[in-house]
């Protein structure tokens, strides 16, 4: 089914059996799920279209922020986080919800790795280290980015 014609459709059908026919039909075509993902009533359903785009990017960042990752543990944001292959817009919206006292600072810094030291997940995890020295350490494997090290010097001010 052509993508532009699918759109439409879901654009103008009127029940959800229908939308998720045509999303099947379009191979769970990325597009066609972004116009869809937003009025998914349960999380059941976000996650199985998730699942069903191979927990394509797109449609995980604007699922997840329907998922309550305040009431998920630390192994299932991981695990999306992996399922992703460590996306750096997912590891920058559930980064903030590890919790150090179950998860070490080498979690972080895992994740951070797997990224690529992307700055944006290295600027929302840099300020969850404690050790000045991984502070320091990933403010050099972001290349001294400006906005990693704005971030690493006022941890680092507080440090002392």
């Amino acid at each position: 089914m052509d993508t532009d014609l699918a759109c439409l459709l879901i654009e103008h059908s009127e029940s959800e059996d229908e939308i998720l026919d045509i999303l099947k039909r379009t191979g769970y075509y990325s597009n066609a799920c972004e116009l869809v993902i937003r009025s998914l009533k349960s999380e059941d359903e976000i996650i199985a279209l998730m699942e069903k785009t191979d927990y394509h990017w797109s449609i995980c960042n604007l699922g997840i922020p329907f998922l309550n990752l305040e009431k998920k543990s630390e192994d299932e944001i991981i695990a999306l986080m992996e399922k992703t292959y460590y996306h750096w817009s997912i590891c920058n919206l559930g980064i903030p919800f590890l919790n150090l006292e179950k998860k070490s600072e080498d979690e972080i810094i895992i994740i951070m790795g797997k990224t690529g030291y992307n700055w944006r997940i290295c600027q929302a995890g840099i300020s969850l280290l404690k050790s000045e020295n991984e502070i320091l350490a990933i403010m050099g494997k972001t290349g001294y980015d400006s906005d990693v090290c704005q971030v690493g010097i006022d941890i680092l001010k507080n440090l002392k």
